[in-house]
């Protein structure tokens, strides 16, 4: 499989045309491809599969370029709330549900390890004890990298939020423990993507929807972001929690993918979700 992980190197704009020729390239035929501009910078796209690697399998994913006009940003209320709801309150053209969450009877809700914000570091939680985690860190100008958790504490991160698993770094797979709900469960996942160019993806595999969006395996998720020529790459909370928020055209906001918690293969099965990662034009 010829890999398209120098697309900036080699002068390739990441465009919605681009990514569907890569996708055609390699999976065959979508049934369908929708995409939609928010200006140079940013756009999003759906693709449908009724075969994808032998699945039925949907797509949801935005790609934008931060720079002083499109700002990556870290948000977290005090309490769990609908990604759109959140994304609403702080004006954003675009986002994506973040780190993975809990109740704790004493202590109330928390994210699972470090989470910071605007410099501002919160109470930490419990991290699966598992090797291959990591950290989503986001510099004052809104640029994310992704870094190891035993790097978090030498780091000069504006803001964080911990992964499972990291799963690129620089072009080759992270080493990372798997479990049979990464190795063999088709689950919908919420995904970072980064490209050697700067772009960044934003991705939910849908899935629990067996006609429509089977899910993937974390090693099916790896292949795929190879393919589409990311260089590094972590999972975020995924699941019924996967959900993706588009406000960038002239209507209200609205959910890209289909959170399954409704059974249905719909937009409106979105659970609540605790931080959240939003694009904003400053």
């Amino acid at each position: 499989m010829m890999l398209l992980a120098g697309w900036a190197g080699v002068g390739m704009a990441i465009t919605p045309e681009a990514l569907e020729a890569v996708m055609k390239q390699h999976y065959g035929e979508p049934k369908s491809v929708t995409g939609r501009r928010g200006g140079d910078d940013l756009f999003c796209m759906e693709f449908q599969y009724a075969r994808m690697l032998g699945k039925s399998r949907t797509l949801s994913l935005i790609c934008f370029k931060p720079s002083e006009k499109l700002k990556l940003q870290l948000i977290r209320g005090g309490e769990p709330a609908p990604l759109a709801v959140q994304a609403q309150q702080s004006g954003a053209v675009a986002g994506i549900n973040a780190g993975s969450f809990y109740h704790d009877p004493e202590r109330g809700w928390l994210e699972r390890g470090q989470l910071r914000i605007n410099g501002r570091d919160l109470p930490s939680g419990a991290t699966w004890k598992a090797h291959g985690g990591g950290y989503l860190t986001l510099d004052e100008a809104g640029n994310p990298a992704l870094i190891a958790e035993a790097d978090l504490a030498s780091s000069q991160a504006h803001s964080a939020v911990w992964v499972f698993p990291r799963l690129l770094t620089g072009g080759k797979p992270a080493a990372f423990q798997s479990n049979y709900c990464l190795l063999a469960l088709q689950h919908p996942r919420s995904v970072i993507g980064i490209f050697p160019d700067g772009w960044v993806m934003l991705m939910v595999v849908n899935g629990r929807q067996p006609y429509y969006a089977t899910g993937m395996t974390v090693s099916i998720v790896l292949n795929l972001l190879q393919t589409m020529g990311c260089t590094d790459a972590a999972l975020l909370d995924g699941g019924s929690c996967s959900t993706l928020y588009w406000a960038a055209g002239d209507g209200p906001g609205e959910i890209l993918n289909y959170p399954p918690d409704n059974r249905l293969f719909d937009h409106e099965g979105a659970r609540d979700v605790s931080s959240v990662l939003v694009l904003t034009r400053p």
